[in-house]
């Protein structure tokens, strides 16, 4: 098995995207390497890679032809097996260990299936799918935040066992985007956003996040139960003062200050009820947990050489085991076939 790829690491986003085939540009593609073994296109926000069987000048000539463009940027992996095992562990992700990638490398991989792929990419994917489960289950890894967004939404969720209002300051910057998306993942929350421009983009508001205005933020503070504030504003955006006159009933409240200057002024913390985590809280954690997912890598490994040996294994065995077989009528022989491959599937 062969790889064409083009990743975050060798090329931007918009050389990338434009690699990304609609629906009839990948049918055309499979077909067109259907007579070879058939192929499995992978397209992600971070990478586009093209596995396939037989040349690797009618692979480039196919999907170059179909993107209308090529580039001189796409690393060529001539035996890919132990790649694609190491992308599903997560282990070269941006962030190591993440789990979408897992679910997108399955999701290319029943896509191909609607059209002719040959054994040997069956098996590879479903021996890498479940390589990439295995990583996760035993060393944890995708537990493991790494992010201030991630961590500070996870505070969020601790903080509010069940349903509960959230309201989201900054959200339209970059680690604004990332704490809403974590956020409005809980349909038990319901989250009210602004940004600094007055208005929060409609465009990405969900079924629990509501925008209202900047303006009114301090207006929906007594009904929140934890507040997030993540702006680029060089100035306060909750003062001691009105924050104090804006909490009429008596609750636990959860702060969160994400930004560098302070959002949230001095005194906040010390209101009855409040409880108050810096930016710095959070980056302290995100460094030791990135730390931790390290450690955890050198053992995904292990068990990523471990899953290769017993997929090399395997294949060597059928390998000989189909060349010793005599002539068997064809129905006996699909039979035998699909049991191994039935074998072979989760």
């Amino acid at each position: 098995m062969h790889c064409l790829s083009i990743d975050y690491q060798c090329a931007p986003a918009r050389e990338r995207s434009q690699f990304v085939p609609d629906r009839s540009h990948r049918a055309r593609l499979q077909f067109g390497l259907a007579r070879t073994g058939g192929c499995v296109l992978l397209a992600t926000c971070h990478r586009v890679e093209l596995y396939f069987l037989g040349s690797r000048s009618v692979a480039e000539e196919y999907f170059f032809r179909e993107a209308n463009i090529s580039s001189e940027h796409f690393v060529y992996y001539e035996e890919a097996t132990e790649h694609l095992f190491a992308l599903a562990a997560g282990l070269k992700s941006m962030v190591v260990g993440e789990d979408e990638i897992l679910h997108q490398i399955r999701t290319a991989y029943e896509a191909a299936r609607e059209f002719e792929i040959g054994t040997e990419l069956h098996e590879a994917f479903q021996y890498a799918i479940r390589c990439g489960k295995r990583v996760r289950a035993e060393t944890g890894i995708s537990s493991v935040a790494c992010s201030i967004a991630t961590l500070a939404a996870n505070r969020v969720f601790r903080f509010i066992k069940g349903e509960g209002n959230v309201l989201l300051v900054g959200g339209s910057g970059k680690i604004g985007q990332s704490v809403l998306g974590n956020l409005q993942a809980k349909a038990r929350l319901t989250i009210f956003a602004t940004e600094r421009t007055h208005a929060f983009s409609a465009t990405q508001a969900a079924s629990n996040v509501f925008p209202v205005p900047y303006a009114e933020r301090y207006d929906f503070l007594d009904r929140a139960d934890a507040v997030v504030s993540c702006t680029a504003s060089p100035h306060v955006v909750f003062t001691f003062e009105e924050v104090s006159r804006a909490l009429l009933t008596p609750k636990n409240r959860l702060f969160l200050d994400l930004a560098m200057p302070a959002d949230i002024g001095e005194g906040v913390g010390g209101l009855a009820g409040v409880r108050l985590a810096s930016i710095d809280d959070f980056r302290a954690e995100a460094e030791e947990n990135s730390r931790r997912r390290q450690s955890l890598a050198s053992d995904a490994h292990v068990i990523v050489m471990r899953c290769l040996t017993e997929y090399y294994a395997r294949s060597r065995t059928k390998a000989r085991i189909w060349d010793t077989l005599p002539d068997l009528p064809s129905r006996h022989f699909l039979s035998e076939r699909e049991s191994w491959e039935k074998d072979g599937k989760e």
